[in-house]
């Protein structure tokens, strides 16, 4: 199931790519917005920062816990609670990574279900931008 939702999520993030690549003159940022549990990104943060990383990821790792630790400072300043759902303007880029450093991610069993919500939510909203409008 985990190898499926992957390779379902990498294959919609290629199709995208190859799309938005063959229209050079846009110079647009293509975002993705998956709705998540406030819990679900604090633990995404946290899986983040146990990570193995290379060195020539650094940049992109970086990147990826800042993104998180301000939506996560943002939403402490609005005093929302960890089951609040709320709705992330995300790079695609940043999706992307996030999901090649979530594969090294090592966890509880009990904390399975923030993995599979998050996932799940990332997955479907990569699907929405391939949706005929």
């Amino acid at each position: 199931m985990k190898k499926m939702l992957y390779t379902t999520l990498l294959m919609l993030i290629c199709i995208t790519l190859s799309t938005f690549a063959q229209d050079n003159s846009k110079k647009e940022m293509v975002i993705i917005k998956p709705k998540v549990i406030i819990g679900d990104l604090i633990f995404v943060y946290n899986v983040l920062n146990t990570i193995d990383i290379s060195g020539q990821e650094v940049d992109a790792f970086l990147e990826c816990r800042t993104f998180f630790k301000n939506i996560i400072e943002t939403a402490d300043k609005e005093k929302r609670k960890l089951e609040d759902e709320i709705t992330v303007d995300m790079p695609l880029v940043i999706g992307q990574n996030l999901s090649v450093f979530l594969k090294r991610g090592k966890f509880k069993g009990e904390q399975a279900d923030f993995y599979k919500r998050f996932m799940e939510a990332l997955v479907a909203s990569a699907e929405k931008l391939n949706a005929p409008k």
